[in-house]
Parts: structure tokens; sequence; C-alpha cells
């Protein structure tokens, strides 16, 4: 019991208590999820989570006083800030299934974000020198001039409903290569809708994310279809499901199109 006494007698750090608050605020936060839902949504973040905490630990264990020791804690911190920025498409992904408010999702992407900086600052580069990828929240609150994104959502919250009730021996092959892409596309439409574009680059970042949407929907269709041989739906839902799809694409490919005449001055 030596070593834990040890760590009873050492003064955390800024950015290593950050990360423990960081790491019980998520732990609330993902108990909120209902249980039909919790396998599919939460250990996608509490990985991440769970893996930037233990380089967070680990990083500050490491001497900085030796070059060695520099060079490894370093490594530890970097990996741990990678770990946090790809925490934005599995929060988009919770923000959206949970309808979660705007400010409770400041909150938490706001500690998400300290502890980026924090890191970033204890590596030791200087302001400016290394770009912070800081994670957004997404405004999702209807709009009639976003009718797509609403339908869009409503599209990845349906798939979820189904797969909660597929079998788990299904999981590998078909559940998680549906979720995969249809998480990838909300999170395009939502990330494309971010602003009204203003310059060329942004213009050419809304279309790609749409038409990359697009993709993801077109590919997704087989794996659905072969749930659908493997599930034996009615032809009620089979009806919805199709439904829903080809409403979705038919608004993304209407916004592209709408959006080379609204933006010709950009192309």
């Amino acid at each position: 019991m030596s070593v834990l006494a040890r760590f009873r007698d050492t003064a955390s750090t800024e950015f290593e208590m950050n990360a423990v608050k960081l790491h019980k605020y998520t732990q609330q936060r993902l108990s909120s999820v209902p249980n039909r839902r919790k396998k599919f949504v939460c250990p996608k973040i509490q990985k991440l989570i769970s893996s930037m905490y233990c380089d967070v630990i680990m990083g500050n264990e490491q001497s900085h006083r030796t070059a060695e020791g520099r060079t490894e804690r370093n490594a530890l911190f970097e990996r741990a800030i990678r770990t946090l920025t790809r925490l934005q498409d599995p929060l988009i992904v919770f923000t959206s299934l949970q309808d979660a408010s705007e400010g409770g999702m400041q909150e938490w992407i706001g500690m998400i974000n300290r502890e980026i900086a924090l890191l970033n600052g204890v590596i030791g580069y200087q302001a400016g020198e290394q770009k912070l990828y800081l994670l957004e929240v997404y405004d999702m609150k209807y709009s009639e001039d976003a009718i797509f994104v609403q339908k869009m959502r409503e599209y990845h919250r349906y798939c979820y409903d189904k797969i909660i009730r597929v079998p788990l021996e299904y999981k590998e092959y078909l559940s998680e290569s549906i979720l995969r892409m249809v998480d990838d596309a909300l999170c395009c439409v939502i990330k494309g809708n971010r602003k009204i574009p203003t310059n060329k680059q942004e213009y050419e970042y809304r279309e790609k994310m749409f038409q990359r949407a697009i993709r993801d929907l077109n590919s997704m269709q087989r794996p659905v279809y072969a749930l659908w041989n493997v599930m034996m739906y009615s032809e009620r839902v089979l009806d919805e499901w199709s439904g829903l799809l080809e409403e979705v694409m038919k608004l993304l490919r209407g916004v592209i199109k709408s959006d080379r005449q609204r933006f010709k001055e950009f192309r």
C-alpha cells in the first residue's frame, strides 16, 4: 500500500483535476441514456473519456526533469488531446438522440475544451504555435429553413429504435455497420448546416458534408436490406423505413441543388 499512500500525498495539478471532474461528469450524463440505447451510445463516449483519463494520469507520473520523461509525458498528453477531439461525433449523436439542451452540452463540451487547452499549455506550446482543435456545440433546434436536418434526425432515431431490438448475433456485421453509417450521415448534415456560407471555402465544406451524408445513406441500404430479411419486418415497417430514407435523400439533394443557385458567386 506504500505506492497508493504516495499518491495520496501528491498534489493534483489543474489539468489532472479537470480530467477527474470531466470523467465523473461524463458518467453522470451517460447515466441519463435510456437502458435500451445504453450499449449503443455510451461505450463510444466512455472508451474515449477513459482512454484520455488514463493518459493524463500516466503522463503526470512521468518526470519533467529528464529529457526522456518529458518526451514520454508530452506523447501521452498529445494522445489525450487527440482522443478528446474524437468525441465530437459521438457527442453530436448523444445530443440528437437525447434532445440534450444546448446549455447542458455547452457545460460538457466546455470542460472537454478546457482540458484540451490545459494539456496544450502543459506540453509547452505557445499561443498560436499549434492550432487547437476544440469541440463545438451544434444548434439542433427546429428551423423551417432546415427541415432536412430534422428529417435526418428523425431517420437516425428511427434506425436506432429498430437496431436496439436486433439480436446480438447480428451486431458485428449488420447492426454496427448500419449505425456507423447513419451516425456519420447525421454528423455530416449537422456540421454542414453549422452556418450559412460566407465564402467559397465554407460553401464547398457544406456541399462536401451533404454529399458525404448521401453516400452514407446510399451505402447503408444493402445492410438495411439484409437486416429486413433477417428480422422479417412487416410491410408497414418496410414502407415506413424506406419512405423515411427516400425523403431524407430527396431533401438533401434538394438543398445541394438550391445551394448551387443560392451561393453561385462562390462556385
